[in-house]
């Protein structure tokens, strides 16, 4: 079923500007159609994936997003990649948008108030797209921690015989720490987030106590997650499984106990 918040409160604040604007103005400002069909489709992507009144997983989030589409759209959406793509686009409005002289044209052109309305507007995307690119470094820490943990059997020699880009793999809990502060410090913190989905723990510095406590929050995350799935299929062999681990915590003869329950039970304990 298609979702309304896929089409009415997921536009683009940019798109909605530009079309409000003379097309001669636009022209002028050299913002083809393209620009404003890729930011619009950027962002309505951005705010579909942050929705926080939507507690779908986000593949079904994206999914409804992309319904909203029809066969129309997405030719016109193939065909302003294409046309940015020859341009090199992101990098040259990233460039243009830094360039006081391009500023300072686009004020004059447009005149202070609407030029206001027009860095309102671009400010309030970038702080959509900031925000889904924060939560997405943050989905990526249990894989950077199941990727340090795999190769945690690296010898001293292999590591010394890795290039500087695999030395960066090696270490994927302290990369994706850094990229988490640096969209905190020089991203976020220079858009206006309040006009978006952002929580305070959005907002929040993530790893304050460094990688080896975020460390062992995921994996104790992961685990609990894994063990509810295991549950709902299962759940005489999660009680098992916590039992088999209460006995080796906290018995003085916990592995007399574990196999003890082993035998009982007639099977293998997962490891």
């Amino acid at each position: 079923m298609q979702s309304s918040r896929s089409i009415g409160s997921n536009q683009s604040s940019f798109a909605v500007y530009a079309r409000s604007l003379d097309p001669a103005l636009l022209a002028a400002l050299n913002v083809d159609q393209s620009v404003v069909v890729l930011t619009e489709t950027l962002v309505t992507v951005c705010k579909a994936l942050t929705d926080s009144d939507d507690s779908r997983p986000r593949h079904q989030r994206l999914e409804d997003c992309l319904t909203s589409f029809d066969e129309d759209r997405f030719r016109e959406i193939f065909t302003a990649c294409e046309e940015q793509l020859k341009v090199d686009g992101p990098k040259h409005w990233v460039d243009k948008f830094k360039n006081e002289s391009y500023k300072g044209f686009a004020e004059r052109l447009l005149g202070a108030a609407q030029y206001r309305l027009l860095v309102i507007a671009l400010n309030k995307d970038a702080a959509v797209v900031a925000l889904a690119v924060r939560r997405g470094v943050r989905a990526l820490a249990p894989f950077a921690v199941a990727w340090n943990d795999a190769l945690s059997l690296t010898s001293k020699s292999q590591l010394k015989a890795a290039s500087m880009t695999e030395l960066l793999a090696v270490n994927a809990i302290q990369l994706v720490i850094s990229l988490d502060d640096f969209l905190g410090a020089k991203v976020l913190a220079a858009l206006p987030m309040e006009t978006t989905a952002a929580t305070s723990s959005d907002l929040a510095a993530w790893a304050p106590d460094g990688p080896d406590f975020l460390a062992a929050q995921c994996r104790n995350l992961v685990t609990e997650a894994s063990a509810r799935r295991v549950e709902r299929a299962n759940s005489p062999l999660v009680r098992k499984i916590r039992g088999a681990r209460d006995a080796l915590k906290y018995s003085e003869d916990g592995v007399s106990q574990v196999l003890g329950g082993r035998r009982l039970t007639g099977g293998e304990l997962p490891h």
